[in-house]
């Protein structure tokens, strides 16, 4: 593995993670004897990738006037254009053209990042993330293989150890490629609560004008593998799963039917998989020889 710093700094075990631990472990396999590369970055909660994309697309360091200091902070290192992006770049905590970028779709269902943060004075609607709600960003679900299984098996949306999130986007429209899919959801499965119509970014006060936002970009457009993740980490072997682990292992391949189950929701509420297009599993998870035969006719 190739360590990118925008602060030149060596990783150390004190700093080690074992949730990057599980990525690297799903990688590896798939893609050796290519390798990969650890993009890391100094951010804070609300301020995550300011240096990142300085640092892969120089333009972004000048765009619109450069930093804003009461958005992007007042740290002056900028590193713009220092790094060139690797083909695939994959984000598993919360570009240029020949890029593809992927996001863990979250791992709260419904309710935020975490699972803890619903939204209107009633703490009611369901809160996007902002990221996979991006039309530009390939947001990767979670789906589990149920214990005794075998590969081929049907798949099942995880509902015991974490929820996989799926939501409608409140700032990005839904795109034009969304329109079959979300229609046909919306027509042949309509979720039992109310959504409402929005595309200047605003929110109800409460969930009395509904939960969801019908004509925001929908996630997760994909799902793949998030539960039982084996991993060496720290002399010792361990088992992990989420969307961070579902994320690179998608990325990895990169150039089925779904039981229905609930997932973690907001006042009672949320959205089950369904066949086709669904808010738990978007499209669910890819059936490797046809979707290789697709790009490789693009």
């Amino acid at each position: 593995m190739r360590f990118k710093s925008s602060r030149n700094n060596e990783p150390t075990d004190y700093f080690a993670d074992g949730e990057a631990a599980l990525d690297f472990a799903m990688i590896y396999p798939i893609i050796y004897p290519q390798n990969a590369e650890q993009y890391q970055v100094k951010a804070s909660g609300d301020n995550m990738f300011d240096g990142f994309l300085d640092a892969i697309y120089g333009a972004y360091c000048t765009a619109e006037g450069g930093d804003d200091p009461t958005i992007d902070g007042n740290d002056t290192t900028r590193e713009c254009s220092k790094f060139k992006p690797t083909n695939v770049i994959s984000v598993s905590w919360g570009g240029e053209e020949s890029t593809s970028l992927f996001f863990a779709s979250g791992d709260g269902g419904v309710a935020g990042g975490h699972g803890d943060d619903c939204g209107g004075s009633d703490r009611a609607i369901f809160k996007p993330g902002a990221l996979s709600g991006c039309p530009y960003i390939t947001s990767v679900g979670g789906v589990e293989l149920p214990a005794g299984s075998k590969i081929g098996d049907t798949l099942i949306v995880p509902a015991s150890r974490y929820s996989p999130g799926g939501r409608f986007s409140n700032y990005f429209p839904r795109p034009a490629y969304q329109n079959d899919a979300i229609s046909e959801f919306l027509s042949h499965h309509t979720p039992a609560f109310k959504g409402y119509n929005r595309t200047d970014g605003t929110v109800p006060k409460d969930s009395n004008g509904g939960v969801y936002n019908m004509a925001g970009k929908a996630y997760p457009d994909i799902a793949a593998l998030a539960i039982r993740g084996v991993y060496g980490f720290r002399r010792d072997i361990h088992a992990s799963g989420g969307t961070s682990m579902s994320a690179p292992l998608f990325a990895d391949i990169t150039v089925g039917g779904m039981n229905k189950t609930n997932i973690a929701s907001c006042n009672g509420n949320s959205f089950d998989a369904t066949p086709g297009w669904d808010p738990a599993s978007g499209l669910g998870s890819t059936n490797y020889p046809d979707m290789a035969a697709y790009f490789g006719k693009l």
